[in-house]
């Protein structure tokens, strides 16, 4: 069910304070630099401080000081690359380009990695997978870890080479050794893909686990999935989905923020704090510039509106602008068609809802919902058809006791 993007965790870079023969003023450019585009994938940033996520660096600040360090230190090849980091966040390719390729030149290596992910996803310069793979090469010859992770990626899934996954999990693991805790999360993402029935579960749990346990986005939020669906012989506990998935939502991982919103409101209690937090979460992935899930999350803003009282049209705005970004996401029909029944449109609802259980056919809450709504239009028989086929879905069964006539 989890979904991620080639090479989130490209952003690496070996922070090193300024010379001796600096002088003062000049040294606390180069620090304000590391301090705000220093990369949360760096094992040794400036005088021990945590690297930024590219989700949260504050670009404003980042481009001043590292505009600043770069022009007074132009020897220092690693402040070309972080001054690249902001204009990437900034969408501003070309001269992201310019200044990795500067940066490489130098013999700032890591630069490799960033301008390998400019040719993976066509970002300035036309999409080219086999320059990709030379440069994130280039970066893992030189021993870091995260370009092991992004080959990975691309052997995991076939991109630019044959899909080969006893490679990609021989690669995460060289990243892993490196150092490198998103692929962690790609590994144990690969492995729980990958199980079928009468598999012995433990690769994939202890790989959930594993991830959990360092505080990687993407294993937790697919942990917090297992616990939700009672996968990978891991029972059905709830408690432990939210925790988890809202725990990948906080290191980063936005997909699981949509999960932890989903069980968060079926069991709402009516207690304004939560809904003023879950709020907030949902808002924040909108204003991201994750445009895979921004859809979805201002559905289940609307969703949730609807749930507890919103004014219907700033319900209905909230769901039509999420249709108009996700027209097929299953989580943006089901909240159209929540909508189309608060309005007694049952037949809208349901048809809608057959297209979110098409495009997600193991999520049993729709076959119920539909389930539901076929009873009231006097289809009993379609009703009980459906309502074997929630109970026989594979994903979702916890949130059924929530969905009501």
């Amino acid at each position: 069910m989890q979904k991620v993007q080639i090479g989130v965790c490209g952003f690496v870079v070996a922070l090193l304070l300024a010379g001796p023969t600096l002088g003062q003023d000049v040294n606390q450019t180069v620090i304000n630099c590391d301090r705000y585009a220093a990369s949360n994938n760096d094992l040794a940033t400036t005088a021990g401080r945590a690297g930024v996520r590219f989700k949260d660096l504050d670009t404003e600040k980042a481009k001043t000081a590292c505009e600043a360090a770069y022009a007074a230190n132009p020897d220092i090849a690693r402040l070309a690359f972080q001054l690249a980091r902001v204009e990437v966040k900034l969408g501003n390719y070309e001269r992201a380009r310019t200044l990795l390729e500067e940066a490489l030149a130098k013999g700032y290596t890591l630069a490799a990695v960033e301008l390998g992910l400019l040719y993976d996803t066509g970002r300035g310069v036309e999409a080219d997978l086999k320059k990709a793979l030379e440069l994130y090469q280039l970066a893992a010859d030189a021993g870091w870890g995260v370009a092991y992770s992004n080959i990975g990626d691309l052997y995991r899934l076939g991109l630019g080479v044959e899909k080969d996954e006893a490679r990609a999990l021989e690669l995460y693991n060289q990243a892993i050794a490196k150092g490198n805790e998103a692929a962690l999360g790609r590994k144990a993402l690969m492995l729980a893909g990958a199980h079928q029935e009468g598999d012995d579960p433990r690769p994939v749990v202890s790989a959930l686990l594993e991830a959990a346990i360092r505080g990687e986005a993407v294993g937790s939020a697919e942990l917090g999935l297992a616990y939700l669906n009672g996968r990978f012989g891991l029972p059905v506990d709830p408690v432990a989905a939210s925790v988890h998935l809202k725990r990948g939502f906080d290191a980063g991982d936005n997909f699981g923020g949509l999960y932890f919103a989903i069980i968060e409101m079926a069991r709402w209690d009516g207690h304004f704090e939560r809904a003023e937090q879950l709020r907030r979460a949902l808002q924040s992935i909108v204003d991201s510039e994750d445009h895979e899930n921004r859809g979805p999350a201002l559905a289940l803003l609307g969703q949730f509106g609807l749930i507890t009282g919103l004014n219907r049209s700033q319900v209905t705005d909230l769901i039509e602008r999420a249709a108009q970004l996700s027209p097929d996401h299953h989580i943006v029909l089901n909240s159209r068609a929540n909508l189309l029944v608060a309005n007694g449109d049952l037949a809208g609802a349901d048809a809608l809802l057959e297209k979110a259980a098409l495009a997600q056919p193991d999520w049993a809450p729709y076959y119920a919902r539909r389930s539901i709504i076929q009873l009231r239009l006097g289809n009993a028989e379609k009703s009980k058809e459906l309502e074997t086929q929630a109970n026989n879905a594979r994903d979702g069964q916890y949130l059924l006791q929530f969905i009501g006539g």
